[in-house]
């Protein structure tokens, strides 16, 4: 299981601080007495990554992980997860690409060295044009609520790929209410 997190890097959408993230993911995987998963990709840009590694470089109980959750409006295309400095490199150069030549993002990630992609559980039901099944750097995200939707597909499951994954973007009642007029004020 992987916990996604969106800091307050993702523009009109995160309530927390990197720092508050790692902070917060700590004391509950102290609590759980186990190592925690925590992937903070933020939407389009990697502005929190070096104060959410600075923050998680003496934490114990958690493993951060770094990507980018890459969205063409408000559509989730995929979320990129890095596998090294390299990786990161590429990410960067892909997002810089897109974000400073005003382009669309692709609706299938391109092959980055050192950069897993995982698609959303939709996919699984209708792969986007060009997709390439038989490569090794991708899979599927499946949040909790979507367990239940996997005992009723009748194809063969990817199982390999199959990744739990669930996105995190505000602490409590009043950073959802926040979050939602945040939403409103981006679509008008």
């Amino acid at each position: 299981m992987i916990l996604h997190f969106h800091s307050f890097f993702s523009l009109r959408y995160g309530m927390m601080s990197p720092q508050e993230i790692v902070q917060r993911c700590e004391s509950e995987a102290i609590s759980m007495r186990q190592k925690v998963a925590i992937l903070l990709a933020d939407i389009n840009n990697v502005s929190g990554v070096s104060n959410y590694l600075r923050a998680a470089r003496d934490c114990k109980h958690i493993l951060p992980l770094v990507g980018c959750d890459i969205r063409n409006g408000d559509r989730h295309l995929y979320l990129l997860l890095c596998e090294s400095q390299s990786g990161f490199a590429q990410m960067n150069a892909f997002l810089s690409e897109h974000l400073m030549g005003g382009r669309a993002f692709p609706e299938v990630a391109p092959e980055m060295l050192g950069v897993k992609v995982i698609y959303p559980i939709r996919n699984l039901w209708n792969w986007p044009k060009g997709f390439d099944a038989s490569d090794s750097t991708w899979g599927i995200g499946i949040p909790w609520v979507h367990f239940d939707r996997l005992r009723l597909w009748k194809k063969p499951l990817p199982t390999g790929r199959l990744l739990a994954i669930q996105t995190v973007t505000v602490r409590d009642e009043i950073d959802f209410e926040t979050h939602r007029l945040l939403r409103c004020i981006d679509h008008n």
